[in-house]
């Protein structure tokens, strides 16, 4: 009041929730196929119900996060690919050179 600035509304509140710019919730992580696309391994479910995944068939991306964070995605996201595809390399027995 002071200073007669204007309240401006937080952008990134919509009707008191928090929006995001970032694709996330798409193939949802979870327990079983009932609820979500995708198990902790990123293996996509082949049903509506069970456990039973496609074989082969990973998503490592921001769409298996099942809600927004209260920061930026980005390293979480990573995380979530990285620890994807080091699952993925001791299924099918891969060897992964980190130290290049």
């Amino acid at each position: 009041e002071g200073l007669k600035g204007t309240f401006v509304n937080d952008p990134l509140m919509f009707k008191n929730d928090v929006i995001s710019v970032h694709p996330l919730g798409g193939c949802c992580m979870s327990d079983d196929a009932s609820k979500g696309v995708v198990d902790h391994k990123g293996r996509v479910f082949s049903g509506t119900n069970g456990q039973d995944v496609h074989e082969g068939l990973y998503v490592c991306d921001g769409s298996v996060i099942p809600t927004l964070l209260a920061v930026n995605p980005l390293l979480t996201i990573t995380a979530v690919a990285e620890r994807t595809m080091e699952l993925m390399a001791k299924d099918y027995k891969f060897t992964i050179p980190y130290d290049l």
